[in-house]
């Protein structure tokens, strides 16, 4: 997905910023818990302000000036997984 918007629109304000680290090479491997604890805290915030995990973008995705991350997987996917995990929280006993 490429930005439909200008190269100099500000994401921050917008944007929640998770940091993840990793050389961005394309080579070094991201462990899995790195990865399951990114799709948590972004399941945690969509959750949190009822958003679907399409809300959940890489940098790349907003803007051409920055490429990371460099990871390619489902993470959306993985978002979605942890948010139906959090929704079993909201009414742990079916009783809604």
């Amino acid at each position: 997905v490429r930005s439909v918007v200008p190269e100099t629109a500000p994401g921050n304000a917008s944007f929640y910023g998770i940091e993840v680290e990793n050389a961005g090479d394309g080579k070094d491997p991201y462990p899995l818990a790195q990865l399951d604890a990114l799709a948590r805290i972004c399941a945690a915030l969509c959750h949190h302000h009822e958003w679907t995990a399409n809300r959940v973008i890489h940098h790349r995705q907003w803007t051409r000036r920055k490429p990371d991350m460099s990871y390619r997987g489902p993470l959306r996917e993985a978002v979605e997984e942890r948010m139906r995990g959090l929704a079993l929280l909201d009414d742990p006993y079916g009783d809604a």
